[in-house]
């Protein structure tokens, strides 16, 4: 089915986008945790873009959840299996760190030595953001598909047991009260 296939790769690239900045972000925060000395030392390696690189991946980010929650509303998509979009992530978010720190050096002319320290950190961190948006993903597919369930129930199976057991508090039997407004009041107490 054409429409899935393009469906997948959206919500593939928009989460590897999503996930490198936010990978990107978690990586250098912890070798620096001074932001001066971070600024300063993003700078110097070619950096510069990071800031329009994360609004650029909160948004992707966004989009995507609300699509893997649109698509949840077909229940039969929020039954398929999440691996292949496990392995997808995993492969773009690495390759995409890698490739991204080795262009920043190389554009920059910073030195590479720094790669010895960022790069396992850095690696480990995309492999859990990228199993961590699986996740998020799946939860948002359930939630759709949970939404689309209650949406074909009748109105009295939905809100039945409500209605129900809200008659029977006591709290709402008893008179109204008028207020000085003109509308109405919570119900007085006997």
């Amino acid at each position: 089915m054409p429409g899935a296939a393009a469906s997948r790769s959206v919500i593939a690239v928009g989460l590897s986008l999503a996930g490198l900045a936010l990978g990107h972000a978690i990586t250098y925060a912890g070798p620096s945790p001074h932001a001066i000395a971070r600024e300063a030392w993003l700078m110097a390696t070619g950096h510069g873009y990071v800031p329009g690189l994360n609004r650029l991946g909160l948004a992707a980010g966004l989009v995507v959840l609300g699509a893997a929650f649109l698509r949840g509303l077909s229940v039969r998509s929020a039954e398929q299996g999440s691996g292949w979009l496990t392995r997808r992530l995993v492969a773009i978010q690495l390759t995409g760190f890698l490739l991204i720190e080795v262009t920043e050096r190389l554009i920059s002319g910073a030195r590479y030595a720094d790669l010895v320290h960022v790069l396992p950190v850095g690696l480990a961190v995309q492999v859990g953001i990228a199993i961590g948006s699986v996740r998020i993903v799946r939860l948002m597919l359930r939630t759709g598909a949970a939404a689309a369930r209650f949406d074909r129930a009748p109105a009295r199976q939905r809100f039945g047991p409500y209605v129900e057991a809200l008659s029977a508090t006591p709290c709402f039997v008893g008179r109204s009260v008028p207020t000085p407004f003109g509308g109405r009041a919570p119900p007085a107490f006997p």
